[in-house]
């Protein structure tokens, strides 16, 4: 019995098939700016590569235009996904994370360098983070 264990890594989602098949895109909602009346689009899809594995492109065109009748009381240009909620018989399903001190995110970027470095990510607990 160790008094602090140190639990293995846990794949939460998978975008790559390096280790583990890809989590499919139906587990994901997707948003964008259309949702209000701006004009962004989005996707997620799987992608075969020339190795024959498989990996996760989210993808589509970011706008900043604000459709007229929209001018001035909206803004524009976001584009995410996340997950879906997970309800079972006694519940939400959520990861218990409690013996991990630290989550690792890597994302990829293949598109126009002006949009690199403009990420956010939002990670939600069900109860105060100590």
């Amino acid at each position: 019995m160790d008094a602090n264990p140190k639990p293995p890594p846990q794949t939460l989602f998978s975008f790559t098939h390096a280790n583990q098949p890809i989590t499919r895109p139906e587990e994901f909602a997707t948003g964008s700016d259309v949702d209000i009346g701006g004009l962004s689009t989005n996707t997620l899809t799987p992608v075969p590569s020339a190795e024959n594995q498989e990996y996760m492109a989210f993808h589509g065109n970011m706008s900043l235009q604000v459709p007229q009748a929209y001018a001035g009381r909206i803004r524009t240009g976001y584009a995410a996904f996340r997950n879906k909620s997970r309800p079972t018989l006694f519940g939400e399903d959520t990861w218990d994370l409690g013996l991990y001190s630290h989550i690792r995110v890597v994302v990829g970027y293949r598109g126009w360098e002006g949009w690199r470095s403009r990420w956010a990510l939002n990670i939600q607990t069900d109860g105060p983070v100590r």
